[in-house]
């Protein structure tokens, strides 16, 4: 697996969209810039070296085109360019949940965030609408939206 910290192009603007929508304090914010590591996660065998990697696993095998576990970023390989680039609007929303688990700790984050999922299947919903409603997953969207417009979900080339 191959392993890096945000881009020096992609810092300030992540820092700035995650600021701005209030995910954090501007210094929290810059210290999970600083401290996050992205990592290409092979989609054709997995790399498991322990519990991260594990979990990591479980949720790309399924949909999901990146998880977040507290300053590790682990994305689907096949989502990055050639020359390591991923969709910014990505790098905000997984950025925005290293932050949330500084701001709240690793052990409250992980809490809340299965409670709330599971509330919403209990409630009837499915599994995307449950995921879709965790607070934490809808604070990570409205992050996106504060890039400039052209880096937004809906403008840039969708991960598969």
């Amino acid at each position: 697996m191959s392993l890096r910290p945000l881009l020096d192009d992609e810092r300030p603007v992540v820092i700035e969209a995650l600021t701005n929508a209030g995910v954090g304090p501007r210094l929290l914010v810059e210290r999970a810039a600083h401290i996050a590591r992205i990592i290409a996660y092979p989609d054709d065998r997995p790399a498991l070296y322990g519990p991260r990697d594990l979990i990591a696993h479980t949720a790309l095998r399924r949909s999901a085109a990146g998880i977040a576990l507290h300053d590790r970023i682990y994305i689907r390989q096949r989502i990055f360019s050639a020359d390591l680039r991923l969709p910014l609007y990505l790098v905000t929303h997984e950025m925005a949940h290293v932050v949330q688990y500084l701001r709240d700790g690793s052990a409250n984050f992980l809490a809340r965030y299965f409670r709330e999922y599971a509330a919403g299947l209990l409630a009837g919903l499915g599994d995307r609408q449950a995921y879709l409603n965790i607070s934490y997953e809808v604070e990570a969207r409205r992050a996106e939206t504060f890039l400039p417009p052209h880096l937004h979900r809906s403008s840039s080339p969708r991960p598969t």
